[in-house]
């Protein structure tokens, strides 16, 4: 039914178009003909009269077929009243009588007067652009998707001419980063490049470009609050008929990324680091534990020891990400084996400190055989025993003290041992300090002072 309708109507239109079409045609020809005998008396009266209506002849069978009629029409009447000197041009929509499609007309002319300002004859020429209107819609939606699409990615984008670098768009992301424009040319933009960057991204780019090839390097670029950011940039040509005119390029920001993996490659290097000391402990531990060992069973008891002790302040330390440990739990971690009977033997007071990880090491071992000794032979092994643990800081200087106190007589051993080596040297040598261990009759006192790692 609605294309029975449509149909009729198109051809409806289409014979009352032609009907005016050529009704207008008639008075167009009677005009011309008046305008020749302009110069004849009354001639000029005829001939614009005659002209006036060819117009409104022309205006009436226009008015089905022209869509912006009103604004032609405007612009005829005043080409006609003198306006621009009786020059007109325009564009305007039309439906073909034909069919009743759409098409763009292009019209130009000119309006010629005698010497009292009456219209004599127009000059013009209409011409068919509804390809090129085409051509322009499909150009603007093109560019309206482009940016569209620049705007919602994350990341920054801009389009530069290959000859000289003069950026001709940046999205807004662009101008957030930079805090607003900061150059035209290339040239200008590298200044926000990191200067160990910049050489290397001018020479890629400028190679690339005499190539008229793509290109992608990592750079920092500057922020608008000063720091460098690591991003990844990205350029790839825009040709036309086989010439480089232009370069789109993106960057998108890696910095997070650039520095989890230069952590990831630090971390790696310090775990060899430090799987290789803790092997090279573990190999002096077992080698000063067996020999001269009274015994083999004994010499495997002080190993395993000395390896738990080892590993429970890794533990500390693997919770502080290994940037150093608090003494006070060095301390309780150290000593947390012989205090299971109470903690009272035990008084522990100090201020908060932090040890870098080889001192933290160093002492967890040395309190391990301080308490293992005096377990065996001192405060420890007596119920009415204590252990008196201290330590200050003076001008940087810190102060650590193990008193024993209420355990058998002590008597200095006839030959030192391991443990005694570990505590005065190694003790000493990882604080950059000094270690003293007197065996006095009430209990052993261990005395350390070393600056403050």
């Amino acid at each position: 039914m609605n294309c029975s309708i449509a149909g009729r109507s198109s051809s409806l239109l289409s014979q009352r178009s032609q009907k005016a079409m050529g009704e207008a045609q008639r008075r167009v020809q009677q005009a011309t003909q008046e305008m020749g005998k302009a110069s004849q008396p009354g001639g000029a009266e005829a001939a614009q009269s005659a002209m006036k209506d060819a117009t409104e002849a022309l205006n009436q069978a226009l008015s089905s077929l022209v869509r912006d009629r009103e604004r032609v029409n405007a612009l005829y009447r005043g080409a006609y009243a003198g306006d621009g000197e009786g020059r007109y041009a325009t564009e305007f929509r039309i439906r073909r009588a034909g069919d009743g499609a759409e098409r763009w007309i292009a019209t130009r002319g000119r309006v010629f007067f005698d010497g009292n300002g009456r219209a004599l004859r127009a000059i013009g020429a209409i011409i068919d652009v509804t390809e090129r209107k085409r051509a322009e819609e499909a150009l603007r939606d093109s560019e309206e998707m482009f940016r569209g699409l620049a705007e919602a990615l994350p990341q920054i984008v801009w389009i530069m001419r290959a000859s000289d670098g003069r950026a001709t768009y940046t999205n807004q992301r662009f101008l957030d980063y930079h805090g607003g424009p900061v150059g035209a040319e290339l040239g200008e933009r590298s200044a926000n490049l990191h200067p160990e960057d910049r050489a290397q991204a001018l020479a890629t780019r400028d190679a690339s470009v005499a190539a008229g090839l793509p290109f992608e390097l990592d750079v920092r670029g500057r922020r608008h609050d000063g720091q460098y950011r690591w991003h990844r940039m990205s350029c790839v040509p825009l040709a036309r008929d086989g010439e480089v005119r232009s370069y789109i390029g993106t960057a998108i920001d890696i910095h997070d990324m650039r520095v989890a993996a230069e952590q990831e490659q630090l971390l790696i290097h310090e775990l060899n680091h430090r799987v290789k000391n803790t092997l090279a402990t573990v190999q002096s531990i077992a080698v000063q534990t067996f020999r001269g060992a009274d015994g083999l069973e004994r010499a495997v008891g002080g190993f395993e020891a000395r390896l738990l002790a080892l590993s429970r302040a890794h533990d500390v330390l693997t919770r502080e990400n290994w940037e150093g440990a608090d003494l006070h739990e060095i301390v309780a971690r150290a000593i947390e084996p012989f205090a299971e009977d109470g903690s009272e033997r035990f008084s522990i007071r100090g201020p908060e400190l932090r040890l870098k990880p080889k001192g933290a090491l160093a002492l967890a071992m040395a309190l391990q055989e301080l308490a293992t000794n005096a377990a065996k032979y001192g405060a420890l092994s007596s119920s009415a025993g204590q252990v008196q643990i201290r330590w200050t800081l003076e001008r940087g200087l810190m102060h650590f003290c193990w008193t024993e106190r209420g355990g058998p007589p002590v008597a200095p051993p006839l030959r030192r041992g391991f443990g005694s080596r570990l505590i005065e040297r190694t003790l000493a040598q990882d604080l950059n300090g000094e270690v003293a261990v007197s065996f006095e009759r009430e209990g052993v006192v261990c005395a350390v002072a070393a600056p403050l790692q």
